[in-house]
């Protein structure tokens, strides 16, 4: 991209700036493909209500999964005037500019494409929010940039590192005061192999809790495509099985956020767990890996529920795969192998602490 006649302007806020931005991310949400859209928001100085900024919107989409969607973005912005940076180093980001001259007269909309569990995602909501929250930390921000506009006028990657210090300083904070915040619902994910216990854990504990203190809930009810269709759509299983976690943990978050509990149950990475309630900045959740021994497992997955065709290395190599994640992250372990149902339960309940939850 050149940066021709691409200097910096500062100018003092404006009250459009939220109808503009209202406005773009209509037309985003009405090119893109939905399926594929967690969140959009408006981002940047001009969200900052009182803010001297350059006179560019910024707006951060939240995706499932950045692979699936590369080629639709990039041939669906064009259509709104974007030219998208194809040289950007950063493979966790899409950066797409309108108006940038050549291509227009100036810069007026910037579009950031992340995953909902990238770092750009969280830190940008983390920034936006914590300086709407604290008027006098914009004013330093604002000082700032003043600065640096004054010392940097035609040079974006100075101007911009040079603001990363004061920027990390406020994630920091940003981030002390969204871990003491209170957080509704309690949402435990129980991950593991097949056979190992998961689903008796939960059909239990939906017939022994009322469904106004405890939401039972299955990952598998999304429906699970085939291998071959997994890669068709995401580029690999493990992808298709990001993007659903993203989907999943969404819906939980905004169709169930009236319950007091949520138990959750799927076989899923404990990596997608985390970057997925990370995004959402969302902190009131447990994960807890149940886990047996694999002859046991197996035992259960020939004789219990007569599914052989389970009891195969990939399952065997998936069920250690968690197991070290778990270790790794710091999870909650339940070993049912030599455990009856009443017993996963009551172990599971403890290790929940459950009467702190309902």
């Amino acid at each position: 991209m050149s940066v021709f006649n691409d200097s910096i302007e500062l100018v003092p806020y404006d009250n459009q700036w939220p109808k503009m931005a209202a406005q773009e991310i209509k037309k985003l949400q009405e090119i893109l493909p939905a399926n594929h859209i967690i969140d959009i928001q408006h981002v940047g100085s001009t969200a900052i209500p009182g803010m001297l900024a350059k006179p560019i919107i910024d707006i951060q989409i939240a995706v499932d999964s950045l692979n699936s969607i590369k080629q639709l973005a990039i041939d669906a912005l064009k259509i709104l005037g974007y030219e998208y940076w194809y040289e950007n180093p950063d493979p966790e980001r899409m950066f797409f500019v309108k108006g940038m001259p050549p291509f227009g007269e100036k810069r007026t909309h910037h579009v950031h494409i992340v995953e909902l569990g990238s770092k750009h995602w969280k830190n940008k909501i983390l920034f936006r929010n914590y300086l709407n929250n604290n008027p006098e930390v914009a004013r330093e921000y604002e000082q700032l940039k003043l600065n640096l506009a004054k010392d940097n006028p035609h040079d974006r990657e100075q101007y911009t590192n040079a603001k990363t210090k004061f920027i990390n300083n406020v994630l920091g904070k940003a981030r002390e005061t969204f871990h003491a915040a209170k957080q509704h619902p309690a949402i435990v994910f129980l991950t593991g192999a097949s056979g190992v216990g998961k689903t008796t854990i939960v059909d239990a504990f939906h017939k022994k809790y009322p469904a106004s203190s405890v939401t039972c809930l299955h990952f598998d009810t999304i429906g699970v495509p085939s291998e071959q269709e997994m890669v068709t759509a995401y580029g690999s299983g493990s992808e298709w099985q990001k993007a659903m976690t993203y989907q999943w943990v969404k819906k939980l978050l905004t169709h169930y956020n009236n319950k007091k509990l949520i138990i959750f149950e799927g076989q899923v990475n404990l990596d997608f767990i985390i970057s997925a309630f990370e995004g959402f900045s969302f902190h009131n959740y447990k994960i807890v890996l149940v886990h047996c021994e694999k002859n046991a497992r197996h035992k259960r997955l020939h004789q219990d529920r007569n599914q052989p065709e389970l009891i195969n290395d990939n399952m065997d190599t998936w069920a250690e795969f968690l197991k070290k994640q778990a270790i790794e992250k710091q999870a909650i372990t339940l070993d049912t192998t030599l455990m009856n149902t009443k017993e996963m339960v009551n172990q599971f309940e403890k290790l929940i602490d459950i009467e702190k939850l309902t």
